[in-house]
């Protein structure tokens, strides 16, 4: 009875318990339910220090706090915090040969000091208005385990192709892209396992808008003809396995990922199809050591999807770096990526990490045709530098230096922002 009891006036009352045993400090943003919801099963304990560990992993991946330091005094919890500067601005500028490319939003993770990420983005490609805006409220309906989102995107990109020889330009497409996705998540046994459903709804236009006549001209020699409109709906299910923990700026422990989608498309007829991910990703810790941080990203895709912006890609800064942005693709890839991260230089406003890291993929029609065909995988190996504030959300700036080994034989030093994997 006192079990439940308590747990009646944690579902309706959620501050009750942390006024009379939970004492918060430093949250002068963060709602007190917040902190209370993420941790209200463990309160319900007779013992409070044999879960301190587990309280500070909570806490530590609402990804909020810069620091969290927790004590017990007569079995009262004593919890101090500081927040991290969550709402981001986002900027981005681009152009040459003829276009011209920019996007300006702000999103922020705690929103109203409630943990919900909300944003917003204005885009233009060549004066042609896009954006997006989004929404991801964990603890949905009071409840630690629930997670519920939703995107409305309009987009318009300029995908470039190359040659994959030599890397020289070898035509392009503009896609404009209208998309409709939602989702929800629950996790179970203590965050080891999450379970989600997710429905994605995408209008496109494939066209030669904003390219250049000398992209138009490279088209026509490969006869291709960026000319194309579909409607596509995909429903996804997917699982993740195993717990990756967040202090910080830093990571560890490993999970799998599954995810296996049905898409209904309809481009003069309709078809049904599939698409099937597998991401692996693991990370060790060693704090006693200028906080050395191994990190392991492995992933596989596949699906028989026919339209060309449905394809997986491969090259530039999110798979094999060193590669031009989307050089290879096909409908079955993988690529597997190898970081080594070692702070060099740490305080409480600033880190500067130094990153070594191999990068390799491969692309192929199906399975079989990944595993037989002759091509060399791809292949770099290269030095990082990132620059990262522990008190702003995802401050994170990157500089990557990468040497390609095989096929397309070239290196180059890339600018970004936020961690790779």
């Amino acid at each position: 009875m006192r079990r439940l009891f308590l747990l009646l006036n944690l579902i309706f009352h959620p501050n009750l318990y942390a006024k009379s045993s939970v004492l918060i400090e430093g949250n002068s943003k963060t709602k007190e339910k917040v902190i209370i919801n993420e941790i209200k099963d463990l309160l319900e304990n007779d013992n409070l220090i044999e879960h301190l560990d587990e309280i500070e992993r909570r806490l530590w991946n609402l990804r909020i706090f810069s620091q969290v330091n927790l004590n017990v005094e007569d079995q009262k919890l004593i919890i101090k915090v500081q927040e991290r500067w969550t709402t981001i601005p986002i900027a981005k500028f681009s152009g040459g040969g003829g276009t011209s490319y920019y996007a300006l939003g702000l999103y922020d993770i705690n929103s109203f000091g409630s943990n919900t990420e909300i944003g917003a983005q204005y885009e233009s490609l060549n004066n042609r208005p896009a954006g997006v805006i989004w929404m991801r409220k964990p603890q949905f309906l009071n409840n630690r385990n629930l997670k519920l989102g939703f995107d409305l995107w309009s987009i318009n990109r300029i995908r470039f192709f190359y040659d994959q020889t030599n890397g020289e330009d070898d035509g392009a497409l503009t896609l404009q892209r209208k998309r409709y996705n939602g989702f929800i998540e629950k996790k179970f046994y203590n965050d080891h396992l999450n379970l989600g459903l997710q429905f994605d709804y995408q209008e496109d236009e494939i066209s030669d808008f904003g390219l250049t006549d000398e992209l138009k001209d490279q088209n026509a020699a490969r006869n291709f003809n960026p000319d194309h409109e579909s409607i596509s709906r995909f429903t996804s299910f997917y699982l993740d396995l195993g717990q990756i923990n967040i202090k910080n700026y830093l990571q560890e422990g490993s999970q799998l990922s599954l995810k296996t989608s049905i898409a209904h498309l309809s481009a003069g007829e309709n078809s049904v199809l599939s698409g099937n991910e597998m991401t692996l990703k693991s990370y060790k810790l060693w704090q006693n050591k200028n906080n050395l941080n191994f990190a392991w990203q492995f992933k596989l895709k596949s699906n028989n999807y026919k339209d060309i912006q449905n394809f997986n890609y491969l090259g530039g800064f999110e798979e094999v770096r060193g590669y031009m942005d989307g050089q290879y693709y096909g409908n079955t890839t993988w690529q597997n990526n190898i970081e080594l991260r070692q702070d060099i230089f740490e305080n409480k406003y600033g880190v500067i990490q130094l990153a070594t890291f191999t990068d390799q993929a491969k692309e192929g029609e199906d399975l079989q045709d990944l595993t037989e065909r002759k091509e060399e995988i791809l292949l770099s190996s290269g030095l990082g530098i990132r620059l990262i504030s522990p008190k702003i959300f995802r401050f994170v700036g990157r500089i990557d230096y990468a040497q390609t080994h095989t096929r397309f034989v070239s290196q180059g030093i890339s600018f970004g922002i936020q961690q790779f994997f």
